[in-house]
């Protein structure tokens, strides 16, 4: 497991805990949460079939991290892989 860390003291502590490319099914369900809480301000903005394709995505993902902040979800669907998101949430230290 690699982290990424935020640091509102130092920028010394700020970013990636090792170095390199890693890959893992741990998936934060980051954009399953955002598009529910999208919903709960504007309903129905999503439909079901498009919060179910998000959670099948989160679930039978790999996520490749390369720690100079690149993030790719990769899932195999029909026995061809693709990628199917990027993320630029992990290493957003705004929130």
């Amino acid at each position: 497991m690699v982290t990424f860390n935020c640091s509102p003291y130092s920028d010394a502590f700020y970013g990636w805990d090792k170095e390199g490319t890693f890959l893992t099914t741990q998936i934060k369900p980051y954009l399953s949460i955002l598009l529910e809480q999208s919903n709960k301000i504007e309903p129905n903005k999503y439909t079901p079939d498009e919060l179910k394709n998000i959670t099948f995505i989160e679930k039978t993902s790999y996520e490749l991290i390369i720690t100079n902040n690149i993030i790719f979800y990769l899932t195999k669907i029909n026995n061809i892989w693709y990628i199917t998101l990027i993320d630029k949430i992990e290493t957003d230290c705004s929130k």
